[in-house]
């Protein structure tokens, strides 16, 4: 039997190398991790530039085409016209209203209203009574108030001279007989719009002769009585200036239907 099958078989001593840190302190050895070392950084620096350049250009790219995207979305504006309104006269329905102390019968719009106001006896005077009746006036007003008319028949007897006739006057009517017109005047004085009997008189001045246009207050109503009724009629706008115009006619239709 052999023995040496039971029995160890020597090993080999391992041998272990051992580098010296002397060896590091090599000046070539330095030399050449401080070469690589360095090519290394910079490598890395080009890398990292690289990269930041690439990143910055795609991120510019994404904000030049997200501002296209909003500005080629923005909507169009569109400024709409605006034109200012203007106070247009509308058709008028009338109504009648009969007075009978004097006999008048005024047409006015359906929505203004008359009123009675100011009753009172006839005076008495040297040339003795002449209507036989109280004396009244008459509202017309129309329902916001904007316009105020006043009517007032002559009580008793009434004289008035003539006065030129304003250049701004304005014509509503034609005298039944053909002899002068009704106008409407603005008596800045008194802040009342009047209307008053017009007629071409005949003056002679420094000029030589010539014609003029007078007017006096006095007005010729239209009644259902024989007895001739003069008065005066005036009225005071209080509404706002848009709207004047528009009432200023309305009144001139007023007055032009009770009239002679």
């Amino acid at each position: 039997m052999d023995n040496s099958q039971g029995q160890a078989l020597p090993q080999e001593p391992v041998q272990t190398t051992l580098v010296s840190t002397s060896s590091l302190q090599d000046p070539l050895i330095m030399k050449s991790l401080y070469k690589y070392g360095f090519l290394a950084v910079i490598l890395l620096a080009f890398v990292s530039l690289g990269a930041y350049y690439l990143g910055t250009r795609h991120s510019n790219q994404n904000v030049a085409s997200e501002v296209n995207t909003i500005v080629t979305t923005i909507p169009t504006l569109v400024v709409a016209q605006v034109t200012p309104s203007i106070a247009q006269p509308q058709e008028l329905s009338w109504k009648t209203v009969n007075q009978d102390l004097y006999g008048f019968t005024f047409t006015i719009p359906s929505t203004w209203i008359v009123k009675e106001v100011n009753r009172k006896s006839e005076p008495y005077e040297e040339f003795g009574i002449k209507r036989g009746h109280d004396c009244a006036e008459y509202t017309i007003q129309s329902p916001d108030n904007n316009l105020q008319m006043t009517i007032q028949p002559v009580c008793g007897y009434s004289d008035g001279g003539g006065l030129p006739l304003p250049q701004d006057a304005v014509t509503v009517k034609k005298k039944s007989d053909g002899d002068g017109i009704y106008a409407r005047i603005f008596r800045s004085d008194s802040g009342l719009y009047s209307y008053v009997s017009a007629g071409e008189v005949e003056i002679d001045d420094s000029q030589g002769k010539h014609k003029e246009m007078y007017y006096a207050a006095h007005l010729n109503f239209i009644t259902s009585t024989d007895k001739e009724v003069t008065g005066f009629v005036t009225f005071t706008y209080y509404g706002p200036d848009n709207l004047r115009e528009l009432y200023l006619s309305q009144a001139d239709q007023i007055v032009a239907k009770f009239l002679k």
